[in-house]
């Protein structure tokens, strides 16, 4: 599926529309035409482009009218050069889940010797398969835990839906098999990362930090703050703790901070609109330049996580809802406002689809990390790694 031209954020001009037209076509070795180039942005494919380059994070590229525009390096999940036939030739195998025809495509592509940015992205574009399955010899051969410290997890978090569908088996079979305790909780983080998510699921839209800006952003169309629907509530009034069907939903209290409780989709979650919340944070999170993505990917999960309670327990939500959490646990894994209570409920997921070995490796690996004032979440934890312990026994000794 292919986006128009409403989807191209045009930068500054740094030079005429002819000459950054005319570098591009010298950049990319080609001798007079614009180039039908395409990008796949998230899960949509931008087409009529013409590739300029990689810098500074972002991927820059001219529109048909000539303008420079640019979009997240960390959005771009794939490439068609038209001086590059190769490109073209790796996604279609890649749709095809034929890796080894991908691999030789790239490969075909770096014979070229195309300018230095791209061929670190095909060169980046091949890793996460390698990388995984390096790291799954090493688990299953037994190495040293000083080897099977560092998993591959943002690797895997940028592989493509065909990619995860390949390795998601192997992953699933080795964390069966595997004895070591570190390796283990790094491959139940894998077997989140390798399911592939449903249309649902919003994108990462920018690789910016995470909850640096307020909610109502600019939205990505046109540039117009977008007006989200509030309960006409106070908001210090509301509970962290929230009903959800014959359940609940407890959520962290970073939410009850001053800026945070204000924002829309807290307190729509706040107040058990978990429909509205997801769509309102799948909305957020398509936003070029958002900068609280680690918190919108938390709501969305809590959001689809109190969908599937009131649903009496779906399965499907619930997977949905651990994805999320699982993208804001490791994109923004060096902060613990979001990664700890977002492996809460990963945690929380598992037991719920009976793999109680998964929730235990949840549980062991954020028990000196999580904060004992956030109180709501601290008990939800306790409570939840007291009632896993005994079916996490049991599933140990039929081992």
């Amino acid at each position: 599926m292919s986006r128009t031209s409403a989807d191209h954020r045009p930068r500054p001009s740094r030079s005429r529309p002819l000459g950054a037209l005319m570098l591009a076509l010298v950049c990319l070795g080609m001798p007079g035409a614009a180039l039908a180039d395409s990008a796949k942005l998230g899960q949509f494919w931008l087409d009529a482009i013409t590739a300029q380059r990689a810098e500074a994070g972002r991927f820059i590229y001219l529109t048909q009218s000539g303008d420079e525009a640019d979009r997240p390096l960390s959005a771009l999940r794939g490439l068609k050069i038209d001086a590059y036939p190769g490109t073209a030739e790796a996604e279609a195998a890649l749709e095809a889940e034929d890796t080894a025809a991908a691999v030789e495509a790239y490969d075909n592509v770096l014979r070229q010797r195309p300018p230095q940015w791209l061929r670190h992205w095909v060169i980046a574009a091949g890793r996460p398969v390698d990388a995984v399955r390096r790291y799954l010899t090493l688990v299953e051969e037994q190495a040293e835990t000083l080897y099977l410290e560092a998993a591959p997890l943002r690797s895997l978090a940028g592989a493509t839906d065909a990619q995860k569908n390949e390795l998601r088996p192997r992953i699933e079979r080795t964390f069966d098999n595997a004895a070591n305790e570190t390796a283990r909780d790094l491959l139940a983080q894998m077997i989140e990362l390798a399911r592939v998510e449903d249309q649902s699921a919003p994108p990462v839209a920018a690789d910016d930090d995470d909850d640096a800006a307020p909610a109502g952003q600019p939205d990505a169309g046109n540039g117009a703050p977008r007006v989200i629907p509030q309960p006409p509530v106070d908001a210090t009034e509301l509970s962290l703790v929230v009903p959800a069907g014959e359940s609940q939903i407890v959520l962290t209290s970073a939410m009850n901070d001053e800026m945070r409780a204000e924002d829309p989709i807290t307190r729509l979650l706040k107040t058990g609109r978990f429909a509205e919340a997801r769509d309102e944070a799948a909305r957020e999170l398509q936003i070029v330049g958002q900068r609280n993505i680690a918190m919108r990917l938390y709501q969305h999960g809590m959001a689809v996580l109190g969908l599937a309670e009131q649903a009496g327990g779906d399965q499907e939500l619930y997977l949905t809802a651990a994805v999320s959490f699982m993208r804001a646990a490791v994109y923004f894994d060096r902060s613990t406002l979001w990664k700890v209570p977002s492996l809460v409920e990963v945690g929380y997921v598992h037991m719920k689809i009976d793999r109680p070995d998964v929730a235990h490796s949840m549980f062991e690996k954020i028990k000196n990390e999580i904060d004992e004032t956030d109180t709501a979440l601290y008990e939800r934890y306790q409570r939840l790694v007291s009632e896993n312990a005994p079916r996490w026994n049991a599933w140990n000794q039929q081992r």
